[in-house]
């Protein structure tokens, strides 16, 4: 007779094949991050063997930082980032145990990996979320942080998020796809957004590519 507990574990455990599966990543993107440690992985002889829930749970964060960089315009040249750090000895290749002590208040030694940071340049509210920190808080504290310096505007539809641009309007959706962009008369198409026009409920043509 199985042993129940050896019942669970193994349906926790998983292969690259159903890795990649589950993240749409190649199998070759999948074996390269086991052995970088992006997410408890074993390897046994010639095979790789994965900690299917942390997996999901890695998942999820990358999907939270690949939302936040569509979002937001955070980026080296207006001092405004927000990075990914999939483990410990990735995290010290910029920055030192020391410095990460002093701009974020946290001990290094007690941080659950992977996690997601938010910095500006002089700023003195750097952030940082661990891996266990819901969607919706780490989504909430980016819209405050990164909205106030943002001089573009944004409107949120149920569905998806409109992001005026310099020169065009980009429209996202929840599951952080970009749905299309609408690059002519903007004047008159922010004055509708403005009054609560909902953009596809009322059909605006949107184009595929920027």
């Amino acid at each position: 007779m199985i042993n129940k507990g050896v019942i669970i574990f193994l349906t926790k455990i998983i292969g690259i094949k159903e890795a990649a599966e589950i993240t749409t990543l190649s199998p070759s993107t999948i074996k390269k991050y086991c052995e970088n440690n992006y997410f408890p992985a074993k390897k046994i002889n010639q095979t790789w063997i994965i900690d299917k829930p942390k997996l999901i749970n890695w998942l999820e964060i990358k999907v939270i930082f690949e939302t936040i960089n569509n979002n937001y315009e955070a980026n080296s040249e207006n001092g405004m980032s927000v990075d990914l750090y999939h483990n410990k000895q990735q995290l010290l290749t910029s920055l030192s145990g020391e410095d990460f002590q002093q701009v974020f208040k946290r001990n290094l030694e007690h941080i659950h990996f992977p996690i997601i940071t938010f910095t500006q340049v002089h700023s003195l509210d750097d952030q940082l979320f661990e891996s266990f920190e819901k969607r919706t808080d780490i989504l909430q504290a980016a819209q405050r942080y990164f909205k106030e310096t943002n001089q573009y505007k944004v409107w949120e539809f149920r569905d998806y998020t409109v992001y005026e641009k310099e020169n065009f309007l980009k429209f996202v959706s929840n599951q952080s796809e970009i749905l299309g962009f609408i690059y002519n008369d903007l004047t008159t198409q922010i004055k509708a957004l403005n009054r609560g026009i909902d953009p596809i409920e009322k059909n605006w043509i949107l184009y595929r590519k920027h």
